[in-house]
């Protein structure tokens, strides 16, 4: 009986261990001067998300694609209404996003965060993010 409550611990401890050392990348992505796009690389490990936020403002148009090595890297985009993040349309977490592009809504400047990770297991990607 003690060794069954061992082992039971010992799975908890790893599991809430596993879960606090895997955060994924939080990151604000900014644009070099002059330029109204940027791609970023990077690794997301199984059960991990990364994520990236920006500014922009209502009626400019954001485009985001995602390759992986795999194919098995997608993304979410989210707009900050109030104290809350709302999917956008066409990439929202049933839809497995690899493309997307939109004229954005809103007023004025808004937030954005575009959440990456992989539908299996570790996704190697390169996220490509633009604004016009």
């Amino acid at each position: 009986m003690q060794l069954k409550f061992l082992l039971v611990t010992m799975v908890v401890f790893i599991a809430l261990l596993n879960m606090a050392l895997a955060k994924g990348i939080q990151q604000e992505i900014k644009f070099k001067p002059g330029k109204s796009s940027t791609t970023i690389e990077g690794t997301v490990l199984r059960s991990d998300r990364d994520e990236y936020t920006l500014g922009a403002r209502a009626g400019q148009v954001m485009s985001v694609s995602i390759t992986s090595e795999e194919d098995n890297a997608v993304f979410q985009i989210y707009r900050k209404i109030g104290d809350s993040w709302k999917p956008l349309e066409g990439a929202d977490e049933e839809d497995d996003a690899t493309e997307w592009e939109d004229k954005l809504l809103g007023k004025g400047n808004e937030r954005f965060k575009i959440v990456v990770g992989g539908k299996r297991g570790n996704a190697t990607y390169t996220l490509e993010v633009a604004i016009e």
